[in-house]
């Protein structure tokens, strides 16, 4: 067992323990001014060897230099959103992300180092309850339906919108047949700025969608094309559709293009996968949404499909899994969070939320849309009835 100079006990490589009175850590160390914050805790398992990829791409919080392992478990600790990070002792840099270990997937790296936080405290598991990382006496865990029945509304935006986004930091709403995106902070839902969209800019956006790279992916109404803006990738891509719906992930954009759903290379656009109709039961295609190279289709007479993209890559026998019958539902977006859970919105103004493996966890009614996001002591919701305010609610 090893004690570091913060008076905090370690094992080398396994789960431990972690219990941080920031007033101490901070004062003894220097790094900021010392004020105080609660205690926080969390189990921590250090993985040799080990690197994390992330599973939905707006859940990475970035890399930044860092000077040891240990430096980088802390960093983390500290921050309202870290569950996950890599330290890579060769580039001596740590990279942070939001979701839990169990979302995205782990590959051998002999230059990395693994670190795992699990928020639950014994009793308690992820998707079925969300954890905060602060002691039970402090903050217990939650149930996803007593969490949603329990919400207290903080904000109104004075937008009307379709397609939010939530980021690390920032929340992006595409105004209502308007060419602007307006960008508020998430930490104190204060108005940004707004981003105006490049041609066309005379009606609305069909879908929305970005990433941490400032990538930005759409469609537009009335027009047959799919838009990329931004750094590191910028095309277009025709479709046969008048208002094609798009989403992204680090690797692929997946396009629903009539009866059929088209994947492309994110940094080129050039189609490499053809998913056609009969891969999906013969029904119209409604919703799609990337997660760990895994896309999740929702259609109008079969459901929740999930298709292995990994695997498709080099096969033209396009064949899915029709994770959940969702007949007669008609679903109009998919939001995930940082645990993995699916919020699908239904054309009943209900939302269900499931697992990725399509275990419903609980059916909530009067919203159609949600989009959630939990930190380390509350969750965030926004709350879209497809009308002018849209809410955010917070728990608790």
């Amino acid at each position: 067992m090893e004690t570091t100079e913060y008076g905090i006990s370690l094992s080398s490589f396994g789960k431990m323990e972690w219990v941080i009175f920031h007033l101490l850590l901070w004062c003894t160390t220097g790094i900021v001014e010392c004020r105080f914050m609660t205690i926080r805790t969390a189990y921590i398992e250090i993985v040799p060897n080990a690197r994390y990829i992330v599973g939905y791409h707006l859940h990475s919080l970035g890399t930044f230099p860092c000077e040891s392992l240990y430096n980088c478990l802390y960093a983390c600790q500290n921050s309202d959103y870290c569950r996950t990070a890599n330290y890579d002792g060769m580039n001596a840099s740590c990279s942070h992300f939001e979701e839990n270990s169990f979302v995205g997937s782990i590959i051998a790296s002999s230059t990395s180092t693994l670190i795992k936080f699990d928020l639950c405290p014994p009793g308690f598991t992820e998707l079925q309850t969300i954890c905060f990382g602060v002691p039970q006496s402090i903050q217990p865990s939650v149930s996803v339906s007593t969490m949603l029945a329990n919400i207290r509304r903080v904000q109104q935006l004075y937008v009307r919108s379709s397609y939010e986004i939530i980021t690390p930091d920032r929340i992006y709403i595409p105004a209502y047949y308007q060419s602007i995106v307006q960008i508020y902070n998430f930490t104190t839902y204060a108005f940004l700025e707004n981003l105006t969209l490049t041609s066309p800019t005379t009606v609305g956006v069909s879908s929305f969608d970005l990433d941490c790279s400032n990538n930005i992916l759409y469609g537009i109404d009335l027009n047959n094309t799919v838009y990329m803006r931004g750094p590191s990738a910028n095309w277009t891509f025709s479709t046969t559709t008048t208002s094609p719906l798009a989403t992204m992930s680090d690797d692929f954009v997946a396009v629903v293009d009539n009866s059929q759903i088209l994947i492309l290379e994110k940094m080129t656009g050039i189609s490499i996968i053809n998913i056609s109709s009969v891969a999906t039961g013969g029904s119209t295609v409604q919703r799609t949404r990337i997660i760990n190279r895994q896309l999740y289709v929702t259609t109008s007479n079969y459901g929740l499909y999930r298709f292995n993209l990994s695997a498709l890559m080099n096969t033209t026998n396009v064949t899915g899994i029709n994770l959940v019958p969702l007949s007669g539902t008609y679903t109009q977006q998919i939001f995930v969070d940082t645990s993995g859970r699916m919020y699908i919105m239904t054309s009943n103004y209900n939302t269900l939320v499931y697992t990725l493996d399509g275990v419903l966890l609980t059916n909530y009614t009067g919203a159609p849309r949600l989009i959630v996001k939990a930190t380390k002591y509350n969750v965030v919701i926004i709350y879209d009835q497809q009308t002018n305010p849209i809410s955010i609610y917070e728990y608790p």
